[in-house]
């Protein structure tokens, strides 16, 4: 029997073209996504991928004609709850990182428009697999960070979120009016899992300033872990910059900012890059009215990168 799990999974694999990534952004295992797309394809009789070992999967003819039936198949699903429940209904991806900014704003919408049902998305995806969530009808808008000043990065900029290098209070650079990338590169670097999208663009940023390729103390995704390894003064982690001090206390000091209270901000020689918040819905998506005075709720020049709660180290 096919079910509408199955699909859905199915026309993730698409997407990202990837059973391992298709797992890390459901948050389920690989051998899950294998099983669904085997059993869909037991259930249609035909092979839908072609599988080659170190290469992305490839949809067959078949394929090609099931993804296209499958996606018109989950959109009438889609409506179908909508339809008889009256709802209307909007899924957004958004960044832990962002959504923490939109979180407010995102309560006072559900609070005044409560027959709308927005769901929030927070896999990790990179701006084009939002743009190809988008697209396919899975999202009604989405949010991504892109490195600064990327020349054809589809959506519109809607914030701009610096990066700073951030150490412990113990650290041997910290409280020093001015730190060498020379200096730096003797200490390790507290980074996020390899193969996320962030830690994607945090690498690039760090080796545009001569920062690439250090020694790493550790990697991970429990960003309690990495601060405290901050904490430590076991070595350096580039993340959004924190909120300091309005008296302007050296380093971070301010209690507002919990998450990096106690540690010091570097001066660093040469300037770190930002990142840029983008933002992507489809074109008839603006004109639809709920999602538009969505939109025109989220829309601030607060977000991010001005003044507000800091953001969760990258």
């Amino acid at each position: 029997m096919i079910t509408i799990r199955q699909m859905e999974i199915f026309t993730e694999v698409v997407r990202y073209g990837s059973l391992r990534r298709t797992a890390e952004v459901l948050g389920i295992s690989q051998v899950a996504v294998s099983e669904h797309v085997r059993a869909l394809e037991k259930s249609l009789g035909t092979a839908l991928f072609t599988r080659r070992a170190g290469a992305a999967v490839m949809l067959t003819d078949a394929g090609e004609e099931a993804n296209r039936r499958i996606a018109g198949i989950l959109a009438g699903v889609r409506g179908l709850a909508d339809g008889l429940t009256g709802r209307q209904s909007m899924t957004l991806a958004v960044p832990p990182f962002v959504l923490f900014r939109l979180e407010k704003r995102l309560e006072g919408f559900q609070a005044a428009r409560p027959e709308v049902e927005v769901h929030i998305d927070t896999a990790d995806r990179t701006l084009e697999e939002v743009r190809g969530a988008v697209d396919a009808g899975d999202l009604d808008a989405g949010y991504a960070f892109c490195a600064s000043g990327v020349t054809g990065a589809v959506g519109e900029r809607v914030g701009r979120e610096p990066l700073a290098i951030v150490v412990g209070p113990t650290h041997p650079l910290a409280g020093r009016s001015r730190v060498t990338v020379r200096e730096l590169r003797q200490f390790p670097a507290i980074h996020l899992t390899r193969g996320r999208s962030l830690r994607t663009l945090v690498d690039g940023a760090l080796a545009s300033v001569g920062l690439g390729d250090t020694d790493v103390e550790i990697e991970s995704d429990e960003f309690g872990l990495l601060l405290a390894t901050v904490h430590r003064g076991r070595g350096f982690i580039c993340m959004f910059a924190p909120q300091q001090d309005v008296s302007g206390t050296e380093g971070i000091r301010h209690p507002a900012d919990p998450m990096t209270y106690g540690l010091a901000r570097l001066a660093l020689e040469v300037p770190l890059p930002s990142l840029d918040v983008r933002r992507l819905y489809a074109p008839a998506g603006r004109r639809h009215p709920s999602l538009r005075g969505l939109l025109d709720v989220l829309d601030a020049p607060d977000l991010p990168g001005a003044a507000g709660p800091p953001a969760v180290s990258a």
